[in-house]
């Protein structure tokens, strides 16, 4: 007769904590093994459930509700929120309301990501004492006074990003503002990207680093910017800079960012769009000839030129360019990146291909790659596109 041997205690198979902790930490972000792990064994729910409401993503109107109602029945999940990401396409009435009524329920919050949606609501983030991070992506802002507002009461935030930002109000007494405003107001900020209508972000990015004079900033993206009396606020910040990248395009005035004052970089990105082919290369050069940081390792172009431009650019614009480039001042780079995404008329797009790059691009790659120095990465790429006619 078969016997089956007694069962041995359950607590001589369980897994000692500290080794659930660390699988089911692997497993953050993939909510589907998360959601098992909750319900395999009562000993992994907790571990489980805090790594599942780690990152909150909603979207429409119904699911703020959701959100707001767990909340209020098991508030020990707020706690677990670190990011929530808040997605608003219908610009409803109590839409607000309910974030602000979430953000008291989340005490561990460390990055909001507001994606569409009008705003208006001045108290929305005041509840937010543990935001470290702001994203702002294609919101729609009612007034200048509501960024303003804002910025005031999350004074520990250290990175804030403002993406595609779109102002319904009037940009016409933004420096009468600006200079009223109270200073210091984001003393912790380390890192600020504005990518949005050039005139927002002039505006942006002159009051944010004008109230706290730029000190301690580490990172600074740029879009398309209007050169004027705010430089100011680029010289207080630049010291400190690391990292920088801004645009240039042709549709902005001439402007001289006075890039000699950053001798802390690191590295430093330059996207130039809409420019003659000539134009570019020449204000490429003047930008590099005023570096003045011995710790710059890395450098990122890119350019966006017309096929028909291109061919009939003067050799002396790119020679001039690429000699610059190989001269001892950029020997410390470790890498540097060139691309150029060429627009081609219909009637020529025989003449181009993917893996055929212009002889003109060929030629200053060549000349850079003679470099004897110590350069460790040369990272080239070639795209291009048809236009539309």
């Amino acid at each position: 007769m078969l016997r089956v041997p007694t069962a041995a205690p359950a607590m001589q198979y369980r897994l000692p904590p500290e080794i659930i902790d660390e699988v089911i930490d692997q497993l953050c972000g993939d909510s589907k093994n998360l959601k098992t792990c909750a319900l395999v064994c009562r000993a992994w729910l907790p571990r489980s459930r805090r790594c599942l409401y780690q990152q909150v993503i909603v979207g429409p109107d119904t699911n703020v509700i959701r959100l707001q109602d767990l909340l209020k029945t098991n508030p020990n999940i707020g706690g677990y929120i670190k990011q929530l990401s808040i997605h608003d396409d219908c610009g409803r009435p109590n839409f607000q309301t309910r974030i602000q009524a979430v953000s008291r329920h989340t005490p561990n919050l460390n990055e909001l990501i507001l994606i569409r949606g009008p705003y208006d609501d001045t108290r929305m983030l005041q509840n937010l004492t543990s935001l470290r991070i702001l994203r702002l992506r294609r919101c729609l802002i009612r007034t200048l006074g509501l960024l303003r507002t804002w910025f005031r009461s999350i004074p520990q935030v250290e990175i804030i990003e403002l993406d595609e930002i779109i102002l319904l109000g009037d940009l016409t007494n933004a420096h009468v503002n600006r200079r009223q405003s109270s200073t210091n107001t984001l003393p912790r900020l380390s890192q600020f990207k504005c990518i949005t209508h050039h005139a927002l972000t002039s505006y942006a990015v002159s009051y944010v680093l004008s109230q706290r004079g730029g000190l301690g900033l580490n990172c600074l993206e740029l879009g398309f910017i209007q050169p004027g009396p705010t430089w100011a606020w680029f010289e207080g910040a630049a010291s400190s800079l690391e990292h920088l990248s801004f645009f240039r395009n042709s549709s902005s005035p001439a402007w001289d960012l006075p890039l000699s004052a950053c001798t802390n970089l690191r590295s430093l990105k330059i996207v130039v769009h809409k420019f003659g082919t000539e134009e570019s290369y020449t204000f490429l050069l003047h930008a590099l000839q005023k570096l003045s940081s011995p710790q710059l390792s890395s450098i990122h172009l890119t350019l966006y030129v017309a096929d028909y431009d291109l061919a009939r650019c003067p050799p002396q614009s790119r020679l001039a360019f690429a000699i610059l480039l190989t001269s001892s001042k950029f020997a410390p780079l470790k890498r540097l990146s060139l691309d150029m995404h060429l627009s081609v008329s219909r009637s020529r797009r025989e003449s181009y291909s993917a893996m055929r790059m212009p002889a003109e691009f060929i030629e200053i790659r060549d000349m850079l790659r003679t470099d004897p120095g110590t350069r460790g990465v040369l990272k080239f790429s070639y795209t291009y596109r048809v236009e539309k006619t």
